[in-house]
């Protein structure tokens, strides 16, 4: 890994050298003890955690609540300083955290991806400026901002076998030597062009079928993406967004990506549902290959054939509109059982007789009367003003007193 990772910030070459970058900011002097005290702990907690590459790692505890809880600090505290060291060049986030219910793709948590709640990973950088303030002379700061060269891969040779060797070789065998009198092994690249030389280059010179142009403009509408496409129109406008949104896609025209989608569109997929597919298994975890595919047309179809059972052609994992509407139909059921429940029990309610309500009312009146009389005359009562005399408190009670317990004290002085 090189040394400079952009701009003025090189990776820390140690521990120990980032520590004493940090605590040599020059905002050394305008902050307070209490500050630097809570920064050094953070930045400790940061630095156990990390792998060989300089960058925290989850493994490790490198999560937010492992490390506030080892510096002692707020989970508050703890994101001001790791703020506070990104601002300044001395932490560089790598991934951010996120959790199933706010990440891309899972429908607010409905569809589990796999991945469970991913860490924030940090990698450990100091200012090139923060070298000269670290008491470092000048040809130790050139070495460390200076980029590695490169290293030539040498391969070693492979060893000498002799003929009893060669056959007892098993079959096939990459390297069974050859002789001079047969045909040189021809690269699979021509030296002129970078694309590969194939037979069928040679001897089939039927016109090739274009590949599809890319959409290039907005289409004129885009279709929704909650939306089932049920015309053979409406599954052309889905398929140009799906080309116009997703790159890899554009290498098939618009009416030979709504045939393959046949199958999904028929199922009631909407165009989300369709995207969600491309990309992930019936079981929710994305597809690992990520390189551009080789063959489109049968990437697309059997990524698409993964979704439904061979045997009875129906869908072999719920879709993800499904699983929201699944989830939407079981809320409202639940909503009007509970009004259900709440209007069977106003029927039952019943009032109490008129002849028991009267005299309740009457006592209670009574009894709010009384009240507003007796704050009304202690209102009227003037209050006598107490001189604050040593050994006593504003309200007159006394503390210190020897021979006095503080419940005798406190009852005198509300007496």
């Amino acid at each position: 890994m090189l040394n400079i990772v952009g701009g003025d910030l090189i990776v820390a070459p140690s521990v120990e050298l980032w520590l004493a970058a940090v605590a040599a900011d020059p905002e050394d002097a305008s902050r307070r003890t209490d500050w630097w005290r809570n920064t050094n702990a953070v930045m400790r907690a940061l630095a156990r955690r990390i792998d060989g590459h300089m960058i925290t790692s989850p493994k490790r505890g490198g999560t937010w609540s492992v490390m506030a809880d080892d510096a002692g600090v707020r989970r508050r505290t703890f994101a001001g300083r790791l703020a506070w060291a990104k601002e300044h060049g001395y932490l560089l986030q790598i991934t951010e955290g996120s959790t199933p219910r706010y990440r891309s793709g899972t429908f607010c948590g409905l569809l589990d991806d796999g991945l469970g709640n991913l860490a924030a990973e940090y990698l450990l950088t100091i200012p090139a400026g923060a070298l000269r303030g670290l008491g470092l002379g000048d040809e130790e700061v050139a070495e460390l901002l200076r980029e590695p060269e490169p290293q030539p891969m040498i391969r070693e040779p492979f060893p000498a076998m002799s003929q009893e060797e060669w056959k007892e070789a098993p079959w096939p065998v990459e390297t069974l030597p050859v002789r001079e009198i047969c045909t040189p092994r021809v690269s699979a690249f021509s030296p002129r062009e970078s694309k590969p030389l194939r037979a069928r280059d040679a001897r089939d010179t039927r016109p090739r079928r274009p590949s599809a142009s890319p959409p290039t403009t907005k289409p004129e509408r885009l279709w929704p993406n909650t939306v089932t496409p049920g015309k053979k129109s409406d599954r052309l406008e889905a398929c140009e967004r799906l080309r116009y949104e997703d790159q890899t896609l554009r290498g098939v025209s618009a009416k030979y990506l709504r045939s393959l989608l046949r199958p999904l569109f028929a199922a009631g997929a909407t165009l989300a549902d369709a995207k969600y597919v491309i990309n992930h298994r019936p079981d929710g975890r994305p597809w690992p290959n990520t390189d551009p595919p080789r063959n489109l047309v049968g990437w697309v179809r059997h990524r698409v054939a993964t979704w439904f059972d061979k045997e009875t052609g129906r869908l072999a994992a719920p879709l993800p509109s499904q699983v929201v509407a699944r989830a939407d139909r079981r809320r409202r059921a639940e909503q009007a059982a509970r009004a259900e429940e709440r209007a069977r029990l106003e029927a039952r309610r019943v009032d109490p007789p008129a002849e028991l309500i009267g005299p309740l009312r009457a006592r209670l009146q009574a009894i709010a009367a009384a009240s507003r009389e007796r704050r009304k005359a202690s209102a009227d009562q003037p209050v006598p003003a107490r001189a604050s005399r040593p050994g006593t408190d504003r309200l007159g009670r006394r503390w210190g007193s020897p021979g006095a317990g503080a419940g005798t004290a406190i009852g005198a002085s509300v007496s």
